[in-house]
């Protein structure tokens, strides 16, 4: 029953799948659902109404509206109509090969023809001469200027024509000139905008003009002033001007603005579109978000229905979208023509039912997918959301906790793709729109990927424990073979000292002592004292001195002490010795675990000790003497102390005694180490000489736990 309480039928014939009805349901969203023998059948309120009586085409159809609301159409071959609350009246019987048809701004309806460009007042139809040299066919686009004059573009012609006064003229501006003219428009102040191929837009204003260049719309198409500024349209999207720029806006769907050939702003302020896959309508909330950043992806309906089928018209780049009266919006495309009426869109606020369907690993079914087994390498997770009124129109988005940081926006695909989940515990959530804004709640699931046996903690621990033990035992090697490398290489040396210094002993000093007696027994044969006698027994005397010194050098020589005992019992050895000829008591302490030292750097820090015992014996008439071996984290240090009478602070300033090189020696074996060298003296408190080397030096390394290995070391020697 419709408005006017009349029953109308509807049957096979229009278009039910049977002509009986089993069950009748009314849906949420006021749509009504007949079940028959044959299926399910869905009556719903259109929003693509076209209206009775009006021409159509299987070429083009052509549209315009008038400043009062008037719409008209136009149709090839076809009458002239007009529609005005609702009714349909042919103002034109009979047109010709009409190409374009546009109602200016006195309401008086301009089209071109076969005849060339046709002027109707409402009452009779004139046609205007062509400019000289045009086929009457060429005419393609007429806009009404305020003062009543028109411009015209033709086809195959770049320059713009002017019919004004009854004259043809010319608009040429250098600077907009361009190829392939395709659609004009004249805007609320009168500017007159042009749109070219590959992004190119004029606009002229008096006799100025003015480029602009947005490649990325592709040829232009369409133009509209909207409350929010000024927009193009092209083939390839669409672009609102900035200042003198002109910069592209984005859909989520970029199908929705391919081949824009109208545009229309809502009274509500809801942006419409003709594009070639049919109405789009972008809502002003979405557009004002673009317009606060220029990356944002605008949602969009797309709105295709019922008999309402064929592209918009585009080659011939008319407006083909026009405001009508009651706020209605008015579309042509390549059959027919239709309106909208934004005010009767019912908005659809019914979240659509969303479940989980189905999860799979590795094309295989999870009958239950709490737990999943190692080793997955593709998980499928399987959704739908179920929207009776507008089914196609359902979109979607998820995330992955513990995988995705964000929302995927998936747009109308129903299965989520994950490969190769790390294990852990996951929760699923997906949301389903219902195309107008309205989103479900989340539908969620939770499940766990188990680990395989390589990838669990104690598998981890192992292996670090078994590589830290494999570095360990590499550097254990490593330091035993450089440690006996350093031993070899010590020995070696210390072996051929020995051997220069058994030289020497059995030639140089050798051949003096023999030269000694010979001397000797040379002096016996001369008489006492004469002056012969005494140079001869003076230089015995200087002989002894000097076979001394070289005794020393070849004892010096022949340390090799340290081959086989450690520093304090090398030093103790020493000590010793003096005690034999001398009360003074004597100490060797040492502070600290004994550990690793350099070879090379060990047999300097005895000589250094050993010439520090031997001064302090010899020379300060100590009551005792005490050696101090430190092995410490930071250094390692050696110290001679006694308590006898001290050095000379003068002695002590200039280096020691001339002819004497203890002191110069001690510090020239300290700075070939890298050691410090210090000693304090004092006729109260006596010498204390110390040698203070860094322990990386000493001990060849520099961590902590490396140095312990090192003194672990000696452990491992058989």
């Amino acid at each position: 029953m419709d408005q006017d309480k009349q029953f109308k039928w509807f049957g096979r014939d229009q278009g039910l799948s049977t002509d009986s009805a089993t069950a009748m349901f009314k849906d949420a969203s006021g749509d009504i659902w007949v079940g028959t023998m044959r299926g399910l059948d869905r009556f719903e309120q259109p929003k693509l109404i076209h209206p009775e009586n009006i021409p159509v085409s299987d070429r083009r159809m052509m549209v315009t509206s008038c400043s009062d609301g008037e719409v008209w159409i136009a149709v090839p071959l076809a009458p002239l109509v007009s529609i005005r609350d609702g009714q349909t009246t042919t103002r034109i019987d009979k047109t010709y090969e009409i190409n374009s048809i546009y109602c200016g701004p006195s309401n008086v309806i301009w089209f071109t023809d076969d005849h060339g460009i046709g002027r109707f007042d409402r009452k009779t139809t004139t046609h205007i001469p062509l400019p000289e040299g045009m086929r009457p066919s060429s005419a393609k686009q007429v806009i009404e200027a305020s003062d009543g004059s028109i411009f015209v573009t033709f086809r195959n012609a770049v320059e713009l024509w002017r019919w004004q006064g009854g004259r043809w003229s010319q608009v040429t501006v250098p600077s907009v000139q361009k190829e392939g003219r395709n659609v004009i428009y004249r805007d609320r102040s009168g500017r007159l905008w042009a749109g070219y191929g590959n992004g190119a837009i004029a606009v002229l204003e008096d006799n100025s003009g003015h480029n602009f260049q947005c490649p990325t719309l592709g040829d232009i198409t369409a133009f509209a002033e909207i409350s929010h500024g000024f927009l193009a349209g092209g083939m390839n999207g669409i672009a609102v001007q900035h200042g003198n720029n002109f910069e592209q806006l984005h859909l989520e769907d970029e199908l929705h603005v391919r081949g824009i050939s109208g545009l229309v702003e809502a009274d509500n302020g809801d942006l419409w579109l003709n594009v070639a896959y049919g109405v789009v309508r972008i809502p002003q909330s979405e557009f004002l978000k673009a317009l606060d950043s220029p990356t944002y992806r605008m949602k969009s309906q797309l709105i295709t229905e019922g008999t309402v089928i064929g592209p918009a018209p585009l080659s011939y780049a008319l407006p083909s979208a026009v405001r009508g009266a009651r706020g209605t919006i008015w579309f042509a495309n390549s059959s027919t023509a239709f309106y909208v009426d934004p005010k009767r869109l019912a908005q659809n606020l019914i979240a659509p039912v969303l479940t989980i369907s189905s999860v799979a690993a590795d094309g295989a079914a999870l009958p239950d997918y709490r737990q999943i087994r190692p080793g997955v390498n593709t998980l499928v997770i399987k959704y739908a959301g179920i929207n009776l009124p507008a089914p196609e129109r359902v979109t979607y988005r998820y995330r992955l906790e513990g995988s995705d940081s964000t929302w995927q926006e998936v747009g109308s695909r129903t299965e989520a793709v994950y490969t190769k989940l790390r294990p852990g515990h996951y929760t699923f959530e997906v949301l389903a729109s219902n195309g107008e804004g309205v989103w479900s709640h989340p539908s969620s699931t939770r499940f766990q990927v188990l680990p395989a046996f390589y990838q669990t903690a104690w598998f981890v621990l192992a292996c670090f424990a078994l590589a830290v033990a494999a570095v360990w035992l590499i550097l254990m090697l490593r330091i035993r073979r450089v440690t006996e490398t350093a031993r070899i290489r010590a020995e070696e040396r210390a072996d051929e000292r020995v051997l220069i210094a058994r030289d020497l002993h059995d030639t140089l000093l050798q051949g003096v002592q023999g030269l000694m007696l010979r001397f000797d027994v040379a002096s016996q044969e001369v008489p006492e004292g004469g002056r012969a006698r005494s140079m001869l027994e003076d230089a015995l005397k200087s002989a002894d001195t000097i076979l001394l010194e070289g005794r020393n050098r070849v004892r010096s020589l022949r340390s090799d002490r340290l081959k086989d005992l450690t520093l304090a019992e090398a030093l103790d050895g020493v000590g010793r010795h003096f005690t034999l000829y001398s009360n003074a008591g004597f100490d060797v302490l040492t502070e600290g675990p004994v550990g690793v030292v350099d070879p090379i750097i060990l047999e300097e820090v005895f000589c250094i000790g050993r010439e520090a015992i031997t001064n302090a014996f010899q020379h300060a008439d100590p009551s005792h003497v005490e050696v101090k071996i430190t092995y410490g984290k930071k250094v390692f240090a050696v110290s001679c102390a006694d308590d006898g009478k001290g050095i000379d602070p003068i002695l002590l300033s200039s280096g020691g005694r001339p002819g004497h090189w203890g002191l110069v020696g001690m510090k020239e074996r300290a700075d070939r180490i890298g050691a410090k060298f210090e000693c304090v003296s004092s006729t109260a408190n006596g010498t204390r000489i110390t040698v203070t080397i860094p322990a990386n030096r000493a001990y060849g390394v520099r961590s902590p736990i490396i140095r312990v290995l090192f003194k672990c070391l000696p452990l491992l020697r058989p």
